[in-house]
């Protein structure tokens, strides 16, 4: 029994210089295009791209010469623009809506690393979850010849009275190209979860984001 911890021991002083040793941190940050894809028992409405960014950390965790994880702690803007109309009265009433919700999110993506002379090709997938931690929304209401706007922060829940499920999940991909101690990538995450509270409607509405980012990570000497 001994001889056996003693080995579990072992393994995992060996393990944790090994990830030590092959471990490389660094931050990132990226701008983009959001939009949400509402979906309905009937139909599918047709929502607009709105500003994304995002910025944190990323560790750069090489677990074979060609492979590598990279789990990232992010701060991430969403969200997605909406458009809406309807006639009565003889006037055209129009809903202009903006979303622009803040999450804390965590992609963990496993990612192939191509040699060339100059550098290496980025190609990687994986995982991702996020909370909600803030943003707003913005209504503009024009009807009659007249406008009136509201901004007001998201209120985060799952009840009928609040805006948004604050839980996000999904799958995140990206590509792009290594260069010394640089990381240029091409990213696009798809949501998994509806991030509109349970509705009589039974309307869903689930994240997506296209974006670019860069990333600096420092290396030891030594380091891949």
């Amino acid at each position: 029994m001994k001889k056996i911890i003693l080995i579990l021991l072992m393994f995992i002083a060996s393990a944790s210089f090994y990830l030590q040793a092959q471990t490389a941190y660094g931050f990132k940050v990226g701008v983009g295009l959001a939009k949400m894809k509402f979906d309905t028992p009937d139909s599918s409405v047709n929502s607009k791209n709105t500003a994304a960014f995002h910025i944190g950390a990323v560790l750069d965790l090489c677990i074979t010469p060609d492979f590598y994880i990279q789990p990232q702690l992010l701060i991430s803007r969403k969200g997605t623009k909406l458009d809406l109309s309807s006639s009565g009265f003889g006037s055209l009433f129009v809903i202009k809506t903006s979303m622009s919700p803040t999450y804390i999110e965590l992609p963990v993506n496993l990612v192939y690393k191509h040699n060339f002379e100059y550098g290496r090709i980025l190609l990687g997938a994986g995982p991702y979850i996020a909370y909600g931690i803030g943003g707003k929304i913005k209504v503009n209401m024009e009807f009659a010849g007249s406008s009136k706007d509201t901004t007001y922060t998201i209120k985060w829940g799952k009840s009928l009275t609040d805006d948004m499920v604050p839980l996000d999940y999904g799958a995140s991909f990206m590509a792009g190209y290594e260069i010394y101690n640089f990381q240029f990538t091409l990213n696009y995450s798809r949501g998994f979860a509806s991030m509109i509270p349970e509705n009589d409607e039974k309307i869903k509405a689930m994240n997506r984001v296209f974006s670019v980012s860069a990333a600096y990570i420092f290396r030891k000497k030594g380091q891949k």
